[in-house]
């Protein structure tokens, strides 16, 4: 029995417990991909998935006040500077944001190193992809897979820099993949 759940799984898809998005599994249920859990409450509306080969993908909608300073600062400002500036508050200010105003309206991503100690290496390459829609900011997140990593360290050719252009493209594509209710 898998992990209890606030969403609602249908065949492939997630939806979560507000219903205010959905998204396609975006890992292999053939390889042991699965919801590991989801959290709901005023904060945080997300899930996780993962899968056997060290996959590991979550989202996020994160609520906002509309009559907050910030939000009209979105009014004023455009999306960039105001979501760039709240990725660097949540994420820390040592990220490097790549904006892409042509992608939802304007989606941000960027790489991080997240610590996890309960892995076996504990600092854990990550990307992740944010963009606004009404009052929610929606992040997509994931991780470098174990298996690609160890891919990876048998082709020595090949850069650290397009290793990290990977990482980061693929969290932009998986942002992309959420369905706004």
């Amino acid at each position: 029995m898998g992990p209890k759940i606030a969403g609602k799984v249908v065949g492939e898809t997630y939806t979560s417990a507000q219903q205010d998005y959905s998204v396609p599994f975006p890992v292999d249920p053939g390889m042991g991909g699965r919801v590991v859990g989801d959290s709901t409450n005023d904060n945080d509306n997300g899930v996780t998935f993962q899968d056997d080969l060290g996959s590991r993908v979550s989202f996020y909608a994160l609520p906002f006040d509309v009559n907050s300073d910030w939000a009209k600062s979105l009014q004023i400002e455009g999306r960039e500077k105001p979501l760039n500036w709240f990725l660097g508050k949540l994420y820390g200010s040592s990220i490097t944001i790549h904006y892409h105003p042509e992608i939802r309206d304007g989606t941000s991503s960027f790489l991080f190193v997240k610590n996890e100690p309960d892995r076996k290496d504990p600092m854990v390459k990550a990307s992740a992809a944010a963009f606004i829609r009404g009052n929610r900011i929606y992040i997509a997140e994931t991780d470098l897979p174990t298996a690609t990593t160890i891919l990876w360290k048998n082709q020595p050719d090949e850069s650290e820099q397009k290793h990290d252009e990977w990482l980061e493209n693929r969290a932009v594509e998986l942002v992309q993949t959420i369905q706004i209710k």
